[in-house]
């Protein structure tokens, strides 16, 4: 299996090298589940693509390398706006993880981070896939299945861990 210097790429057969890179992650950690299910030894591309997004917030919160999924955002919205996103969503399937309750995150239109992340969802085709925005709420989207939403949100438990600030008084 091919190595890179931030960890192991997965099942490489088939994919372009941009995909492979994008299954990276720090740590060197091997996937399994959805982030890794194999049909005769190759990754199910579709759902390996759309949780890759999962994957890229995590490390651009923790400010590592990402597959790039995030460029175009970076762009548009700016490193601020995207990191404010990123924090939201990725504590909200922590929260999950951790209530062991299935909740959508509320979506109100005055936010600045809600605008922007119907942007995202609208520039991202993985993040489409992955979230619903309906002008109410912030929730998985039907394509994702309730086993796929548990692995997702202990998978952020279990790897994004943000840092405590505390200020200096």
């Amino acid at each position: 299996m091919p190595s890179t210097k931030s960890g192991h790429i997965l099942e490489r057969d088939g994919f372009s090298d941009e995909l492979a890179g994008r299954l990276i992650f720090q740590h060197g950690e091997i996937y399994t589940g959805i982030f890794a299910k194999t049909i005769d030894g190759r990754l199910r591309k579709e759902k390996a693509i759309m949780r890759t997004i999962v994957v890229d917030l995590i490390n651009y919160v923790a400010k590592r390398p990402g597959s790039g999924m995030l460029n175009s955002a970076l762009k548009t919205i700016g490193e601020t706006e995207v990191r404010i996103i990123a924090i939201k969503l990725l504590g909200w399937f922590k929260e999950q993880a951790r209530s062991g309750r299935r909740s959508s995150l509320h979506y109100n239109e005055h936010h600045t981070w809600c605008r922007n992340l119907n942007t995202l969802v609208t520039e991202i085709p993985e993040l489409n896939e992955l979230l619903l925005v309906d002008g109410r709420r912030i929730d998985f989207s039907s394509n994702v299945s309730d086993d796929d939403r548990v692995e997702i949100t202990e998978f952020v438990d279990a790897h994004y861990s943000p840092r405590l600030r505390t200020s200096k008084q």
